[in-house]
């Protein structure tokens, strides 16, 4: 039985908004066969004015079964294949599994892209094929946050020195378990960094801590490296400064010692009054100036070396 004949008609083929024909239905449907004619495509017959996809026109894509669309084809790798996919409105292939999974990896076939393979019913998306695209990892588990800006950090165990040999002690330790002495009852070490210290010093010059309980009236407080500037004191620096360099400079300039260290009242008043006893007693004073030179170069002395040792001193104490 002879296959029945196409009706003589003319169809126009429309694709990206551009326009073509009219084709007869023959060199429609050879289009279709060939993948010129893509299934999404509109098309309309010569007379009519509905435009309808190229899927619908049986003339073009017969329909192969009236049952619904089967699940996706599940490709094997190993097994030689050809397929065509959908690329922007354009079909290219044919192309073997390789090279199909190639476009998917660098993202030239995107999972919303349709595709075909001989021998399958109809095209599907490249999203349903199995094993087309990798799967995509999990997301890890964040980090803890670091903490709130105003929350209160952890604080550090507290722990103390003996002071009379200068091991680690516990906070509530009433001996050292070294030298068997009481750790708050020596004063060779201190007890908030366990550096050596002077058994005179009331301030630790490496941490900056108490050494000596001073009585301030009724009261009994700890004198620290902050005690200078309600005291009157002036307080032991880190790193020291250099008796013998501050004697030399009082003896240069009157004063200039005992400036650095922090007598400053002190330093300006020996400059000043040095410069106007010489001025009063009109230039018979410079035969002082010898002695001044020497007194205040001890004097610079002196207390560079209680600092160094880490002994504070008034701001107008003298040797």
């Amino acid at each position: 039985m002879a296959a029945p004949r196409l009706p003589p008609s003319q169809w126009f083929l429309a694709r990206d908004k551009t326009k073509y024909g009219p084709f007869p239905v023959a060199q429609m449907s050879q289009m279709a066969a060939t993948g010129q004619l893509l299934p999404t495509d509109m098309v309309l017959e010569e007379g009519e004015n509905q435009w309808s996809r190229a899927s619908q026109v049986q003339a073009f894509f017969p329909a192969t079964s009236t049952a619904p669309m089967p699940p996706p084809v599940t490709p094997v790798a190993s097994e030689p294949a050809e397929w065509h996919c959908i690329k922007n409105g354009q079909q290219t292939g044919p192309a073997p599994w390789s090279q199909l999974q190639q476009l998917a990896a660098s993202g030239q076939l995107r999972p919303s892209d349709m595709v075909w393979k001989n021998g399958t019913p109809a095209w599907v998306a490249a999203s349903s094929i199995q094993n087309l695209f990798s799967p995509q990892p999990a997301p890890s588990s964040p980090p803890p946050p670091p903490n709130v800006v105003g929350e209160a950090a952890p604080k550090a165990k507290e722990s103390r020195f003996c002071r009379n040999c200068g091991k680690a002690v516990a906070c509530d330790a009433i001996a050292c378990l070294s030298c068997g002495l009481a750790p708050d009852n020596g004063k060779t070490y201190c007890p908030g960094c366990g550096a050596g210290a002077n058994p005179q010093a009331v301030i630790c010059v490496k941490c900056g801590g108490g050494l000596q309980a001073v009585k301030v009236g009724r009261a009994v407080k700890t004198v620290g490296a902050d005690a200078g500037t309600s005291s009157g004191l002036v307080m032991p620096s880190d790193p020291p400064k250099d008796p013998v360099l501050m004697c030399v400079l009082s003896c240069c300039l009157f004063g200039l010692g005992q400036l650095i260290l922090g007598q400053t009242a002190k330093g300006i008043t020996l400059f000043a009054g040095t410069i106007a006893f010489c001025m009063v007693t009109c230039g018979y004073g410079l035969i002082l100036v010898p002695v001044i030179w020497v007194v205040s170069g001890m004097d610079a002395y002196k207390i560079a070396k209680k600092l160094k040792e880490g002994t504070p001193v008034g701001a107008w104490e003298f040797f």
